[in-house]
């Protein structure tokens, strides 16, 4: 037998199998109308047995009662043979064609076949309608967004700590001479910026069963989360880390020539010339006036919204501006962005405020180096610890970073503002 021969006997086989099929499902049809059919019959001569019996309970006697029964009776026995008949498929005689209970019969047959179906019932089909698992659709955690690589800091990788930067503090002093006299020297001063790897962890433990019969990969949406939420804590210390224990020291504490805006006895209401002493604080320290940027709450945002500016002209903005994506609006405060993060608190409290929050702004974010030492390393083993022995999967996530302040003078600090109108 040559292979086309091997085909086609495959392919009779295969149409074979599928009327064989059709024939199975067509008789466990007739199986099915036959038993309904039967219920149906059954109540019937339930019904009349009821009725022998209370008029024999009763001892009544009814002229013509008992030849109606007998003519139910024969009725009955009729429906019976010619459901079976019916339901087996043969065809019915001339003489049973005639006569009304085969037609009767036929009609009940066809109603038992009329399943009452639901969707929302199993028994009823519901079980024959399948739940849909949409990977594809996963809707992953809403989560704060990011600032400090948005506002425009300047990220740089190394392979090796500590990194030194020097930098320029003082230069020499220029002056006017008379003839004949001495210069009077001065120096140059120096000094020098260090960034230190700091390293930032995370781990999840999870069942070998989740892993092998999930039908979304749980791998991957667990290694998702672990680097969000690294880049997460990295942005809000870099912002906010006080320098303790293994904390890069941010903004926030740096001091210095960092310029922090002296707040009110209850806070700061972010009015128009409040965030005109944030905006200009960098340019009297000389930092040239580049567009700059706000981070800060969205809710200090909303509030700085409901503010009005001299002439009662808003102070916030929204410009159209033409990007590589096409046609964006941006927010603007004086021509600034402004980033929003819900990172930073809004529950701050000063005298008798407790709902404040803080505003980070530069007219030269790249003067924040945030420095990284390597890549992101995600690493799971089953052998880990107890891992084995409890059947599980440990995923692990390291990174090492730092943040180095360049200029201190190109940023100015806001705390304790308000984040409603009025401040509260």
């Amino acid at each position: 037998m040559d292979k086309s021969q091997e085909e086609k006997l495959l392919q009779h086989m295969e149409t074979f199998g599928t009327q064989l099929k059709g024939i199975e499902a067509k008789l466990k049809e007739k199986d099915e109308a036959d038993i309904e059919f039967r219920k149906k019959l059954d109540a019937v001569d339930e019904a009349h047995k009821k009725t022998a019996d209370l008029l024999a309970d009763r001892s009544l006697s009814l002229p013509g009662v008992e030849d109606e029964g007998k003519k139910v009776k024969d009725l009955d026995k009729k429906f019976i043979a010619f459901g079976i008949k019916q339901v087996c498929g043969f065809q019915p005689t001339d003489a049973e064609k005639k006569d009304p209970a085969w037609g009767l019969t036929e009609e009940i047959l066809k109603e038992s076949r009329r399943k009452d179906l639901a969707a929302g019932t199993g028994a009823s089909g519901g079980f024959l309608i399948p739940e849909q698992f949409m990977a594809s659709l996963f809707v992953d955690k809403l989560r704060a967004q990011v600032a400090l690589v948005r506002a425009g800091a300047t990220v740089m990788n190394f392979n090796s700590s500590p990194v030194i930067i020097p930098k320029m503090t003082g230069d020499v002093t220029a002056q006017y001479q008379n003839e004949n006299t001495s210069i009077t020297a001065s120096d140059i001063t120096t000094a020098q910026v260090k960034a230190t790897a700091r390293k930032v962890t995370a781990m999840t433990k999870i069942s070998n069963d989740l892993l092998l019969l999930n039908a979304l990969s749980a791998q991957t949406f667990v290694e998702r989360s672990i680097l969000s939420q690294h880049a997460l804590i990295r942005d809000l210390k870099g912002l906010r880390g006080d320098g303790t224990g293994a904390e890069p020291l941010g903004l926030l504490n740096v001091g210095g020539n960092t310029t922090t805006v002296a707040p009110g006895t209850n806070g700061d209401d972010p009015t128009f010339t409040f965030l005109l002493d944030v905006w200009g604080a960098p340019q009297d320290n000389n930092v040239p006036e580049n567009r700059g940027a706000f981070i800060m709450h969205p809710k200090v945002r909303r509030n700085i919204i409901s503010q009005t500016g001299s002439g009662d002209r808003p102070i916030f903005n929204w410009n159209a501006e033409l990007s590589e994506s096409g046609m964006e609006v941006r927010p603007t405060i004086f021509g600034n962005d402004v980033v929003t993060t819900t990172q930073i608190p809004i529950n701050l409290a000063k005298g008798s405020s407790t709902a404040l929050s803080e505003i980070y702004y530069s007219s030269s974010w790249g003067d924040l180096l945030m420095a990284e030492f390597g890549s992101a390393s995600i690493l799971a083993s089953n052998l880990s610890g107890t891992a084995f022995a409890d059947d599980q999967t440990w995923i692990r996530g390291i990174s090492r970073n730092d943040f180095a302040v360049l200029r201190e003078e190109s940023f100015a600090i806001a705390t304790f503002v308000g984040t409603t109108n009025p401040i509260a």
